[in-house]
């Protein structure tokens, strides 16, 4: 019987998108291409879904899907380099906040493994939906302020000098 470890370690790597055998390479190949057409500002909001296949009409060796399947690539296809690093800033800046939790409350499990989330949300060598389509970027919004640490507050009022009238 083949060892476990072994098994989940190749499993894992070979479904990595970084090679032909991979079905997401074809189709994050072709955001690579797309991008090359307009590296600096990208093609447009959400323009992958229609332009990619006008684009591609020449390379018929990658597959255009609705988007990228990689948030970077489709960062790079849509809105350029310049995209690319506002993009790449807005996400470290979210897995850096959820860190900052931990370091501030190593005791309180939430805040100590809050980046967790972010971190493997946004892992770059991986598969993922459509970043604009899917809710990505508003639940990430949504649920990252209360894993958060809460700001202390402006005035603190002893309970014990208040007294019933």
């Amino acid at each position: 019987m083949p060892n476990v470890q072994d098994r989940f370690t190749n499993a894992v790597v070979n479904s990595l998108p970084t090679g032909p055998h991979s079905d997401y390479f074809w189709v994050m190949g072709a955001g690579l291409s797309v991008f090359e057409t307009a590296p600096v500002l990208g093609i447009g909001l959400p323009a992958h879904r229609e332009l990619c296949p006008s684009i591609l009409v020449e390379t018929p060796k990658f597959r255009c899907d609705n988007h990228p399947h990689n948030y970077y690539i489709q960062f790079l296809t849509e809105t350029g380099v310049i995209g690319l690093i506002t993009g790449s800033v807005m996400i470290i800046s979210i897995i850096w906040a959820a860190f900052a939790g931990r370091r501030q409350n190593r005791a309180n499990v939430v805040f100590a493994t809050a980046f967790v989330i972010p971190f493997g949300l946004f892992f770059p060598i991986q598969s993922t939906g459509n970043f604009l389509a899917n809710g990505t970027i508003f639940s990430c919004g949504a649920r990252l302020p209360s894993h958060l640490p809460q700001p202390e507050p402006l005035l603190r009022v002893n309970p014990n000098s208040l007294s019933p009238n």
